[in-house]
């Protein structure tokens, strides 16, 4: 099976010194396809340009997936994010489709985060009552956009429920992790032809962001990733 995905990933143009790292996330997906390969390149492409001055961060990924199938979409929705959630060397890798593979530590995870695996369910009827609300008149629309706007959506019922469920974990750590968060974005929206200025914010808001791993801080204990990884993801 390794050389059979090392093989598919090559296919899919991924760089040599990725292709571990593709291999064992198509493993874990249990797809071993092009596409499969192609949505972790441009999630890794993405979290590069953000860590572009920052080049130790590009190692060790955690990952936060998301797959959802049904009638209603043209296509499967899929979003794969790549993050550096401060837990040292040891990554984690949550997920939101139908029959995830997680480890017991990390469906103790997804549960703090976003209420664990039932929230497959309750993703997937939320979206299909989206699908049904329109405040427009109905006009051939191309899949590409359609699509656009289902990643829209979803991205924006994420962050809504990612913050509730850390609200209930550290009410106090989660509201000024926000608030900083929106007062750096305000400043990036101003300086929107800055780059530089892009990139300053991105490195301050992860200032922010609680690290474990060290100073007697625990792994193991998975209450003590709940904000390095929710805070990360958001």
């Amino acid at each position: 099976m390794n050389l059979h995905a090392r093989n598919v990933a090559i296919q899919a143009g991924v760089p040599q010194d990725l292709v571990p790292e593709v291999v064992e996330f198509m493993k874990m997906r249990n797809r071993i396809n092009v596409k499969s390969a192609q949505y972790y390149l441009k999630g890794h492409e993405m979290f590069k340009i953000r860590q572009k001055k920052s080049p130790q961060y590009m190692r060790e990924l955690s990952t936060f997936y998301v797959e959802i199938r049904e009638d209603f979409l043209p296509e499967p929705l899929i979003l794969t994010i790549l993050l550096d959630c401060k837990t040292k060397n040891k990554t984690y890798h949550l997920s939101i489709e139908k029959d995830p593979k997680l480890s017991p530590q990390e469906m103790q995870l997804l549960q703090y985060i976003i209420g664990g695996n039932k929230s497959f369910d309750w993703m997937t009827s939320f979206m299909s009552l989206l699908q049904t609300i329109s405040y427009t008149r109905k006009i051939p629309i191309k899949k590409e956009l359609i699509m656009t706007q289902y990643r829209l959506k979803l991205l924006t019922t994420l962050a809504n429920v990612i913050t509730t469920h850390l609200m209930e974990f550290n009410e106090t750590a989660t509201s000024a992790f926000v608030m900083r968060l929106v007062s750096y974005l305000d400043e990036i929206q101003a300086a929107v032809t800055i780059p530089t200025q892009h990139e300053a914010a991105h490195f301050e808001i992860r200032e922010h962001i609680p690290e474990v791993g060290g100073n007697g801080i625990s792994l193991d204990k998975v209450e003590n990733l709940v904000l390095p990884y929710g805070f990360s993801l958001l």
